[in-house]
């Protein structure tokens, strides 16, 4: 069966500074996440073969300045699916109040898996980070000044990483994370990048 996704996010090449405060209130339960993959289904189906309606992320973020934080996630869902009144009908009958808490749901969870997947990941990223940073210190053949440039990118590109996880909701990431497996068929992290999908 073909997957289905949500607007594709590459893993490695975008870097969230989480920021805005959440609609929703209290953590998210498996019950929320379950919903939300319903209506997500729903509006995917809905959207199809629909010329005038954009699911791409890359698309909207191409002309930004910089890398797209939680408030623009959060603002590009509500976007696309916030002015459309039978995409809004398809969100509260699965039990949200509307588009904003629709929106603001959908960002949590895919900022939420997004840090889980950096989780798993990080030891062996650092570990092959901090190699290379030992043997570019040791090695004879690079001018001082070209090393230290080459340093500091690294240490600035280890910083990146840190900063994709701040602002994530802890007290959302146990259902997230018991959820991970089913959360992945809808939301593209870059491991399926010949997969059609949203």
């Amino acid at each position: 069966m073909q997957k289905r996704y949500l607007p594709f996010i590459a893993l490695f090449t975008i870097c969230f500074a989480l920021a805005g405060t959440a609609h929703a209130q209290g953590a998210l339960d498996r019950d929320t996440i379950t919903r939300w993959m319903s209506a997500a289904t729903e509006l995917q189906t809905w959207a199809e073969g629909r010329d005038d309606f954009n699911t791409n992320f890359e698309d909207e973020f191409d002309d930004r300045d910089g890398m797209p934080s939680y408030a623009d996630i959060e603002q590009l869902y509500l976007e696309m699916f916030g002015n459309n009144r039978e995409a809004t009908r398809i969100i509260d009958k699965h039990g949200f109040g509307g588009a904003e808490e629709w929106a603001d749901v959908s960002a949590r969870i895919t900022l939420g898996l997004l840090s889980l997947e950096i989780e798993a990941v990080e030891p062996e990223m650092n570990a092959q980070m901090a190699q290379a940073m030992r043997e570019l210190q040791n090695s004879p053949h690079i001018p001082q000044q070209q090393r230290e440039m080459m340093l500091a990118q690294m240490q600035q590109a280890m910083g990146v990483m840190d900063s994709m996880t701040e602002g994530v909701r802890e007290e959302d990431l146990p259902a997230i994370r018991s959820m991970r497996e089913e959360l992945k068929a809808f939301i593209n992290i870059g491991d399926d990048e010949d997969d059609d999908g949203w």
